[in-house]
C-alpha cells in the first residue's frame, strides 16, 4: 500500500507514462516518510513483544485493533484496555493498560493487531498524502530528464521567498535534490513531518 498514487502525481502535472519510476518514487518517498517519522500511516499487521512486570505498556505505534494478545501461550480477552480513541485522541500516546500487573519472571507478553496511524476512516492523513506527493516528484528524476516544463512542477512547491516586482525567488533545497535540511531540507515537509514524528519511548516499571 501507499500514501499516495500515480494520479495524485498526475494531478500537479506529471504527466512520465513510466509506471515503474512512478512507483518507485512513490515507494521511495513512502519510506521516506517512515523513517524520519519513526511511523507509518496505514494499518500493517504486526506483532510486539513485551517482558511481563508491567501494568501499563506503551505501545511503538497506535494499534487500531488488537488481534491476539497471549501471556506466553495463554491467550486473553479480558483485563486489559486498549487506548485506540480518535476522541480524545490516543495516536499520540498509544498504549495498552491492565487491571493488574502482567506476572513477571519469565513470562513473555505478545501484542498482535494492526498498527498505524491513520484516521478515524482507516485512511491515510491527507497532509501525509500531500507530503509523499511532494516528495515522489522529487524522487523521479532530475529535471533537465523531465521535459520542459517539469522543471517549474517541482519547484514550484519549494519557494521559500519571492520579490515579485524583480520576478526572483529562493527555492527550499530539498533531499531528492542532494541537499540535506533539518529533515529533508523542504520546509514544508519537514514541518509536517516533525508534526507526525513519533513520540519519545518511555519506559514504565
Amino acid at each position: 500500500m501507499s500514501y499516495c498514487f500515480p494520479g495524485d502525481l498526475e494531478d500537479e502535472g506529471i504527466g512520465i507514462t513510466d509506471t515503474d519510476r512512478i512507483n518507485d518514487s512513490i515507494a521511495k518517498a513512502g519510506a521516506l516518510i517512515d523513517l524520519l517519522t519513526g511511523q507509518w500511516f496505514e494499518l500493517r499487521t504486526k506483532t510486539f513483544i513485551y517482558d511481563g512486570g508491567q501494568k501499563i505498556y506503551f505501545l511503538p505505534l497506535f494499534c487500531n485493533e488488537i488481534t491476539s494478545l497471549k501471556v506466553d501461550s495463554k491467550e486473553l480477552t479480558t483485563g486489559f484496555y486498549l487506548y485506540n480513541r480518535f476522541n480524545p485522541d490516543d495516536r499520540e500516546n498509544p498504549k495498552i493498560k491492565f487491571d493488574s500487573k502482567v506476572t513477571a519472571g519469565n513470562m513473555i507478553l505478545s501484542i498482535s493487531g494492526q498498527f498505524g496511524y491513520v484516521e478515524e476512516d482507516e485512511t491515510t492523513p491527507l497532509q501525509i498524502k500531500q507530503i509523499c506527493t511532494k516528495l515522489a516528484i522529487g524522487y523521479i528524476g532530475k529535471m533537465e530528464d523531465l521535459g520542459e516544463g517539469y522543471g517549474d512542477i517541482v519547484n514550484r512547491g519549494r519557494i521559500k521567498k519571492e520579490v515579485t516586482d524583480g520576478h526572483s525567488y529562493d527555492l527550499d533545497s530539498m533531499l531528492a535534490n542532494g541537499s540535506m535540511g533539518a529533515l529533508t531540507g523542504d520546509t514544508e515537509i519537514d514541518t509536517i513531518l516533525t508534526q507526525y514524528r513519533k513520540p519519545i519511548d518511555i519506559e514504565v516499571a
